[in-house]
Formats: structure tokens, C-alpha cells, sequence
């Protein structure tokens, strides 16, 4: 199977997690599906750029700014 062709998975997830693409799906109206597909990709772009590109990456709430580290990984 070609990384095209995608992969189905079952998986568990926490409350939390769930909560979270529930959050994405009443916000934007999507699938439990699309939800998934983008709360995946928030969470690889922010891997690649921290873990795999050497970036700092910030969030900025209201006057306040805060860094994104990960667990478990050297910056």
C-alpha cells in the first residue's frame, strides 16, 4: 500500500482528545472524519517545525506569548 492510498486505523483515545475533536467539529462544522484529519495536521506541522526543522514556535494569547515545546524531545 502507497502512503496515497491512506490507512484505516482504530484506535482509543482519551476524554480529553475527544473532547477536543468534538471542540473542532461543532466549531467548524465537520465530520468526526475531517476533525481528525485536521487536528492531525495542526499536530504534524507543529512536529515538523519544532522537531524536525529546529523552529521555535510561539502562541500569543491576548499580551501574553507562549512556546510550544515537546515532551520528551530536545530543543
Amino acid at each position: 500500500m502507497s502512503k496515497d492510498d491512506g490507512v484505516r486505523l482504530t484506535v482509543n483515545i482519551s476524554p480529553g482528545n475527544w473532547s477536543g475533536i468534538e471542540e473542532v467539529m461543532r466549531r467548524d462544522g465537520v465530520s468526526v472524519t475531517e476533525a481528525i484529519h485536521r487536528v492531525l495536521w495542526y499536530g504534524n506541522t507543529l512536529y515538523n517545525a519544532i522537531a524536525c526543522e529546529g523552529q521555535q514556535v510561539f502562541i500569543e494569547f491576548g499580551d501574553r506569548r507562549v512556546q510550544l515545546f515537546l515532551i520528551g524531545h530536545e530543543n
